[in-house]
């Protein structure tokens, strides 16, 4: 039961995201308002499979971190967070969950624990550390013209990562190719 309810939150979660990019590709406002609130809903069903998931298996971590997803996407950032630290706390090594808590963490504008959380994916999962890279370039995208002083902090630290990270990459070529 447990199983079918997470693959069904599953299937949910990936319709959403379909039509997420249907609705970013939408012509017009009227169809990607139509599109979003589809997605939406389609993530408020992922949200309750993932649940009845963790009632019938508290010790699912993935269907905890899903959960954290679907909420995620739905806006609910602090109910995201707490299905994230559940995850973390069953699996502390999961570093998805830390990846996708870190975006949560941004869209509160709490800098530092999205920080903490890129450097311990820099050192650990360098991979998931440039995904939110990727989501951090996003929201500064979105959000350059009206930065409070704390996320404009934040936005000089993200500069520094990338500009660490090119030289970072140039080195290891430039040695790659000395040896």
């Amino acid at each position: 039961m447990a199983a079918r309810a997470f693959k069904t939150g599953i299937k949910h979660r990936d319709r959403a995201l379909k039509l997420e990019a249907r609705a970013a590709a939408a012509s017009s406002d009227k169809a990607r308002a139509k599109l979003t609130a589809k997605a939406r809903k389609s993530f408020n069903k992922a949200v309750t499979k993932q649940g009845e998931a963790l009632k019938l298996d508290p010790q699912n971590y993935q269907a905890a971190n899903e959960l954290g997803y679907a909420l995620r996407k739905t806006g609910d950032y602090r109910k995201a967070i707490g299905a994230y630290n559940y995850a973390l706390d069953i699996n502390p090594d999961f570093h998805q969950a830390t990846e996708y808590r870190a975006e949560a963490h941004l869209a509160l504008g709490m800098y530092e624990k999205t920080q903490r959380a890129y450097m311990k994916l820099f050192r650990e999962e360098p991979g998931l550390a440039e995904q939110l890279m990727t989501s951090i370039d996003s929201w500064h995208q979105a959000n350059s013209e009206n930065l409070s002083a704390d996320a404009q902090a934040f936005a000089n630290w993200v500069e520094e990562r990338k500009r660490l990270a090119e030289v970072t990459r140039d080195l290891s070529s430039n040695n790659s190719r000395t040896w």
